[in-house]
């Protein structure tokens, strides 16, 4: 797993606490160094969150900024997002997500979920680590739980390098989208169905042509379906004053919520945050 050093940082916005307008905030953010930004509005309904998002999203890709819409599965379908995450609630859905998405994340709370979760997605959010606003009256997690799941994904990297693969949530994830080829040409074996079909030109021509189309679609996919996110991010009451809790952790990076949408520089703030 990549170690950030300086740690990435992920927005995590919240209409509720956000000072000023929060599609300004969000230009704001697009143009801070955050690593992304991650569409947290969970009380608003389907209509007014794909409207948002749809603005989100356009800010975002202006400024090069990944924009991971949350927890609507449905508006980010209809969107045609490329990223999504979820809430882990909905860990059950991860596995017919997996095809639909080229980033996929998830929020654990316990090592449980993780385990439950890792198979099949990019990146991971842990927590909630410190004392935090957005979850006022609940026990924080702590560094254990973060600690536990580190060791954790540590033992199935090696697990996965010693059966010759690749671990799926410290590893790019590239998913062939692709028909099979060989249902197109008909079986490789020599049957008579295959020798039929080998020996009808116009047809072999025809799959060839289709051939390589599935292999220049197939380039376009291996770096579309590059996550955005990648690894382990811890959450909860992140700030200036936490952070340096945290650096001596081998995860990805860390989000925030509050003082994002508060400081009235994120530009600065992100910046003091790097040089930690």
């Amino acid at each position: 797993m990549e170690r950030a050093g300086p740690h990435q940082i992920i927005a995590i916005t919240d209409s509720r606490i956000c000072k000023g307008d929060l599609l300004e905030r969000i230009e704001l953010l697009a143009q801070s160094g955050v690593r992304a930004i991650i569409l947290r509005e969970k009380q608003l309904g389907a209509s007014e969150y794909r409207a948002l998002a749809e603005q989100s999203l356009a800010i975002c890709a202006r400024a090069g900024v990944a924009c991971i819409l949350h927890s609507f599965i449905e508006v980010a379908r209809e969107l045609k997002a490329s990223a999504l995450h979820c809430q882990s609630s909905q860990i059950a859905h991860l596995p017919r997500l997996r095809r639909e998405f080229a980033t996929l994340g998830v929020s654990v709370h316990s090592v449980e979920e993780y385990k439950a979760a890792r198979e099949w997605v990019d990146y991971v959010i842990v927590g909630h680590i410190f004392a935090s606003a957005c979850k006022e009256g609940v026990e924080p997690k702590g560094l254990k739980l973060l600690e536990s799941i580190i060791t954790l994904e540590s033992n199935f990297a090696r697990r996965d390098s010693a059966c010759g693969l690749e671990s799926r949530i410290s590893s790019p994830r590239c998913f062939d989208r692709r028909p099979s080829l060989i249902s197109l040409r008909g079986s490789k074996n020599h049957d008579s169905s295959s020798t039929i079909l080998e020996s009808q030109s116009s047809f072999t021509k025809q799959t060839e042509n289709l051939e390589s189309t599935f292999e220049k679609q197939a380039e376009c996919e291996k770096v579309d379906s590059s996550p955005a996110l990648q690894g382990l991010y811890a959450i909860g009451g992140i700030s200036l004053e936490t952070l340096p809790l945290l650096h001596h952790l081998p995860i990805s990076g860390v989000c925030m919520r509050q003082t994002l949408m508060q400081t009235p520089n994120p530009e600065d703030y992100i910046r003091d945050t790097m040089l930690l």
